[in-house]
């Protein structure tokens, strides 16, 4: 090769390297004019993040805004116009900051001032707004340049921004206090279900926890809503606590509204924007189960939910929580799945008693029964601690249908005492004392897992449910279980006295004979004189 046409290659070489560096740097040079990082923490998994351009360059390289000349500074903006646009984000640009890891939330933004708003799919925490502003980092300019406007030719790197995320989650609980039973108090052990009869008292405590809402929220709201079902009375004695068990007052701190069973505690905005934390809330009243509640499986129920602002133009947050409360029959509804009348004691008669009083069988079909009585009259009285004798005044008095069965409707879980007050026409009363015992079990959050009705220690009827996502999919009757047949023997012959035995024969026996004598001798004196 020619010395002349190895310079040529070597330049044409050197010219190739030259123009691809500058195509590197013009590439680089160019990514980095076109944006800077923005990271914001403390945000959780599958929130929505949101940055909303209110500051932009324009043609001349100034800071202006983008909508409405708010700020009017761009450099010094005013709570009071980041509240406005807060509010209505319409107009301007927005880009979803979505690449995510960990709990960083990460977009590459052209340089500008941002506001950034939070929001969660299920509506659970509440974001305060946020302002992030993309800066143009002139420590790597062209000496001079500093403060200036940036030409085309000016080395520059545009500056990333680290924000904070400040959010609160409003919680919700509902729990039951305590219930009153009989004029007594008692603290109940299950926190989100019990057991009651008409008369009984519950006492719930809502409590909840106020975010801490900011300056850009204009117009918060926080709404408590408690609503009972048909089988409780309204809710009365409603007293609403803040931070420090510090008893709140209606019309200042809250506006309560009560309309039969339902009733909204409605938090006033300065109330909500006082204090630059959350507020923890306890909400105390009571209600009363009355005679329409429900039976078995089927539960009274005490629903208290939240709705809240959870951003500064929406008012998309909710929350709620259920309490359950049971009552139970004998023979009576088993609820859930199962609608047919369950059959724990069945009043039957017999010639002669043989064995218990009571007597265990299963019962597939209620018609298979012999000799069921109707017209017996039964008490359940509640029973002592041991559940062997009664300790208190009559709780129910029932009378056996036609199919021997008997209805005692709405009853607490507990021990009793079953006796026969009187005995169907044709059968012996039986006052033997029977002890009776249901019993319940409950799940974590309240609802009926099972329970059992048995009698006399041996005649056991068992029913267990099961819930998805809070609702009952099956009942089921233990098949093991069976009835009890409570037996009546019938009367036995008695003996007599002051019958009249054989006499009356006796005498009509002499009668006859008399009248035969009497008829013979007039014979034979009709004889004599003819």
């Amino acid at each position: 090769m020619k010395e002349n046409q190895k310079k040529k290659i070597s330049s044409l070489l050197v010219c190739f390297l030259v123009f691809a560096m500058m195509i590197t740097g013009m590439h680089s040079q160019s990514f980095a004019a076109n944006g800077g990082k923005v990271t914001i923490k403390n945000v959780e998994a599958g929130a929505t993040v949101t940055a909303y351009q209110i500051v932009k360059k324009d043609a001349a390289g100034k800071w202006v805004a983008v909508k409405g000349g708010k700020p009017a500074n761009p450099q010094a903006p005013k709570s009071s116009e980041i509240i406005e646009l807060a509010k209505d984000t319409s107009g301007l640009t927005s880009t979803p900051i979505d690449e995510k890891s960990g709990n960083d939330y990460t977009k590459t933004l052209e340089p500008g001032m941002y506001l950034v708003l939070v929001s969660k799919t299920n509506n659970a925490k509440v974001y305060n707004p946020m302002i992030v502003s993309v800066n143009y980092d002139y420590s790597v300019a062209t000496p001079g340049k500093q403060g200036g406007t940036v030409d085309a030719n000016s080395k520059f790197a545009v500056g990333a921004e680290t924000a904070y995320a400040k959010s609160t989650e409003p919680t919700l609980d509902k729990k039951i206090a305590k219930k009153v039973q009989n004029g007594s108090v008692t603290n109940d052990s299950t926190v989100y279900g019990d057991s009651l009869k008409p008369g009984d008292i519950t006492n719930f405590d809502i409590i909840t926890t106020i975010p801490s809402y900011s300056k850009q929220y204009e117009n918060p709201q926080f709404i408590i809503t408690d609503e009972v079902s048909e089988g409780l009375d309204a809710p009365t004695n409603i007293e609403v606590f803040g931070p420090g068990n510090v008893k709140l007052t209606n019309g200042t701190e809250y506006r309560l509204a009560q309309t039969g069973k339902k009733f909204t505690i409605t938090f006033t905005k300065d109330y909500l924007l006082s204090g630059n934390s959350a507020k923890s809330i306890v909400v105390k009243y009571m209600a009363k189960l009355n005679d329409k509640a429900t039976s078995g499986f089927d539960a009274n129920t005490n629903k208290a939910y939240i709705d809240y602002s959870n951003n500064p133009n929406e008012n998309k947050g909710h929350k709620e929580k259920k309490t359950y409360h049971y009552t139970f029959d004998i023979d009576g509804n088993i609820g859930g799945k199962i609608r047919e009348q369950s059959k724990e004691i069945v009043k039957v008669g017999v010639d002669k008693l043989t064995g218990d009083v009571i007597k265990a069988e299963k019962i597939t079909n209620l018609s298979t029964v012999q000799n069921k009585l109707k017209g017996a009259e039964f008490k359940l009285y509640k029973a002592n601690a041991a559940g062997t004798d009664i300790d208190g005044p009559v709780l129910k008095t029932v009378t056996t249908d036609a199919n021997g069965l008997m209805k005692f409707a709405q009853l607490d879980a507990g021990k009793y005492i079953l006796q026969e007050s009187k005995a169907p026409d044709g059968y012996v009363l039986n006052d033997k004392k029977i002890p009776v015992s249901i019993t319940a079990e409950l799940n974590g959050d309240g609802t009926l897992k099972s329970y059992s009705v048995t009698i006399d220690g041996k005649a056991t009827s068992t029913y267990t449910s099961t819930y998805e996502n809070g609702e009952i999919k099956t009942t089921v009757e233990d098949n093991s279980n069976k009835s009890g047949l409570f037996q009546n023997v019938r009367p036995g012959g008695l003996p007599s006295t002051g019958g009249i035995g054989t006499y009356i024969f006796y005498a009509l026996g002499m009668a006859l004979m008399a009248l035969a004598a009497f008829m013979y001798v007039g014979s034979r004196k009709n004889k004599t004189y003819k």
